[in-house]
């Protein structure tokens, strides 16, 4: 998407614009190794993720995804408890409505976007991935068998589950030892 196309959608508000922008040079910096000058550093492990799932790392969409997924991986950082469930249960079901308080939030509140324009700006930026740099490995590491299967919003939630070392999507069969059974 072009700027001035970009200008259209957001209809004059350059917050969110602003926002990308810092955001693509904190993480330009980071991979030039000036880690001393990144504020955080998970979002840049989300950006360096992104890039590695091949979203375009010149696109508004890629960055917003990155606040959606570090949104979600701070509400899910410090679960453990098996009651957490219910909780991880209720922000997945928040991810599948995208007229929720979780996107509501990103999007009106923190980047001043319209909520339609925010996903329409995820959207885009999910169709002009590269399948070329992609990293099947990594992406069964994130997503397991699931990538195709499921909308943005719960990969957002599997995207952060990965991050927060709480969810990897390999799967390793079962060690069973044989029984040795002599009637």
């Amino acid at each position: 998407m072009s700027t001035m196309e970009l200008k259209s959608v957001l209809d004059g508000s350059s917050y969110a614009e602003y926002m990308a922008l810092r955001d693509m040079k904190s993480y330009e910096s980071y991979k030039s190794g000036k880690t001393e000058e990144i504020e955080n550093l998970v979002d840049m492990k989300i950006l360096s993720l992104l890039e590695g799932l091949g979203y375009p790392m010149e696109h508004l969409g890629t960055y917003l995804y990155k606040d959606l997924v570090r949104l979600v991986y701070d509400k899910i950082k410090n679960l453990s408890k098996r009651s957490d469930v219910l909780v991880a249960r209720q922000i997945l079901s928040e991810l599948s409505d995208h007229f929720s308080s979780i996107y509501h939030y990103i999007a009106r509140e923190d980047k001043e976007i319209g909520i339609k324009s925010f996903h329409m700006c995820l959207e885009d930026a999910i169709k002009s991935i590269d399948k070329n740099k992609i990293d099947s490995a990594l992406a069964t590491r994130i997503y397991g068998s699931y990538f195709e299967a499921i909308n943005y919003g719960q990969k957002a939630m599997l995207f952060a589950a990965y991050v927060a070392g709480k969810y990897t999507g390999t799967y390793e069969e079962p060690k069973i030892r044989a029984l040795d059974i002599h009637y």
